[in-house]
């Protein structure tokens, strides 16, 4: 798979942040409940369970710390909103681990966003979207700087039981801090791999110029379909000559690689 630049300049700053951990702006693995993890200001806060109903006479909340990872269950555009512990106006790298449990129907959805629900999202959109009974695509995971429509992450046809990593680079194509976001570029592995199963990268504006806090969106989940997500992370970008530097190696690397395997044939 050929990778872009900026993913590949991504995945060289990960490997980077592991031994720096100053590069860290916030982060939580959900083992401590609602007030774990660093880099936030106050603790999770999660949307009310709806008013309970006939049909459902014990309605539960539609997200909720469990088996320390954060589970959804139900419907809410703020499902799980937390503060950063200061505002951000640069480009930032974000990753998670996504698991499911139950089957996936057209648009069950889980998607984290920043600073707004209906800003920049990354996360589960199933089967590209499509809630129509013949819909053939079984692409799950997507992309997007704003709105409600998305770019699908390729191969993302995600197991039952899997857990995949999720990564995300959003960032200003003109990096001043009163522009808005406007790329935002993604990719997975599943976790404890270091293959890259695809990737994708969306473009447009997001209304944001900065983030104060991140959050979860969930929809159309039903029928015992259950979304757990653990070790967020979210990083802030070293600068831009090394990411690039950085990329670069990897690109170099990687086309060594090929020819060495070249010469093998």
């Amino acid at each position: 798979m050929k990778l872009s630049t900026s993913i590949l300049a991504s995945f060289a700053f990960f490997a980077a942040g592991a031994a720096n951990a100053t590069m860290i702006t916030a982060q939580d693995n959900f083992n401590n409940g609602a007030s774990g993890g660093t880099g936030w200001n106050g603790a999770w806060e999660f949307a009310p369970a709806a008013k309970p109903t006939k049909q459902n006479p014990n309605p539960v909340a539609p997200a909720s710390i469990a088996n320390s990872s954060l589970v959804f269950v139900g419907d809410a555009n703020n499902a799980a909103v937390r503060n950063l512990a200061a505002p951000h106006n640069s480009a930032v790298f974000v990753d998670f681990t996504l698991t499911y449990s139950g089957e996936l129907a057209g648009n069950d959805f889980v998607g984290l966003w920043f600073d707004t629900w209906n800003g920049p999202n990354i996360g589960l959109k199933a089967n590209c979207g499509d809630t129509k009974k013949d819909a053939t695509c079984t692409t799950d995971l997507f992309v997007r700087t704003g709105g409600s429509d998305g770019v699908f992450l390729s191969n993302s046809s995600l197991a039952v039981g899997q857990s995949y990593q999720v990564f995300g680079h959003l960032y200003k194509s003109d990096d001043q801090p009163n522009r808005q976001y406007d790329r935002f570029d993604a990719w997975f592995q599943l976790t404890g791999s270091d293959l890259v199963l695809g990737s994708a990268s969306a473009q447009g504006k997001s209304n944001i110029s900065s983030i104060d806090q991140l959050g979860f969106r969930s929809a159309n989940l039903d029928n015992g379909v259950n979304v757990s997500i653990d070790n967020l992370r979210v990083s802030e970008v070293p600068e831009p000559s090394s990411v690039a530097l950085m990329g670069l190696a990897l690109a170099g690397l990687a086309a060594a690689g090929r020819r060495k395997a070249a010469k093998k044939v």
